[in-house]
């Protein structure tokens, strides 16, 4: 005879605490959304920087070949343009100069001066502008974006209509510089023909007490040269 187990089972009380969740900041997940993003969007623009950085270098290495040139023509002939600058020209007028002739110098010295410090204030200036590739601050809060695509038409180093505007800007500057060494050449050739001419005027008038005239040095390498066929009509007289 077998006998039942009236032994009651067990009971185990369990307790459930229920826990509100904290309420939704949906500005926080919109500010957390929008700076992921904006994020993404950085690391893309540094690498546009990177890459039009990269592609300027060329145009960094011309600047500076064509820097050194103008500055090794000032170092020639810049003393001898400065005291040109500073004749008292109306002394040679007194000695019987023309006045087209004296027109011609100052004009001259002064393209002369112009082109240089134009030159360098450009050329000197590209290595900079390249490494500073980016975003600034502009007028009223704004902001400048150097990577801004611009309509500056068909370029010689690039087809189509719309390029990067400071990027495009650096490289017609220096592209503008490019022939710069050959202007100042000529205008030294050009001054030099002229004053000769007032050289032989003076030396045919008759001699004026306190009156002092400055020669410009002539090397051989900026005595005036046989023209190229390309400029066969040169004259220094029509300059």
């Amino acid at each position: 005879m077998s006998v039942e187990n009236t032994k009651p089972s067990p009971v185990r009380k369990v307790t459930v605490e229920i826990i509100p969740a904290p309420a939704r900041d949906p500005l926080a997940d919109a500010a957390r959304v929008l700076t992921s993003a904006t994020r993404a969007k950085d690391i893309a623009y540094e690498a546009r920087i990177a890459e039009a950085q990269k592609s300027l270098q060329p145009v960094v290495e011309d600047s500076k070949r064509i820097l050194r040139d103008v500055e090794s023509l000032w170092a020639a002939r810049g003393e001898s343009i400065d005291k040109l600058s500073r004749l008292d020209l109306g002394a040679l007028r007194v000695r019987g100069v023309p006045v087209d002739l004296l027109n011609r110098v100052s004009r001259l010295v002064s393209d002369l001066l112009a082109t240089v410090s134009s030159a360098r204030y450009d050329l000197q200036s590209t290595p900079g502008r390249v490494a500073n590739l980016g975003r600034h601050p502009g007028l009223g809060g704004s902001v400048v974006d150097d990577l801004e695509m611009r309509n500056f038409g068909n370029v010689d180093w690039e087809p189509g209509a719309m390029h990067e505007r400071e990027p495009t800007q650096i490289r017609a500057v220096v592209a503008r510089h490019s022939k710069v060494t050959d202007a100042i050449r000529e205008m030294l050739a050009t001054l030099e023909y002229v004053v000769s001419e007032i050289e032989t005027r003076l030396k045919n008038a008759p001699p004026a007490d306190g009156v002092t005239f400055v020669s410009i040095e002539r090397p051989d390498d900026f005595r005036p040269q046989p023209m190229q066929k390309a400029d066969s009509e040169f004259n220094p007289l029509n300059y």
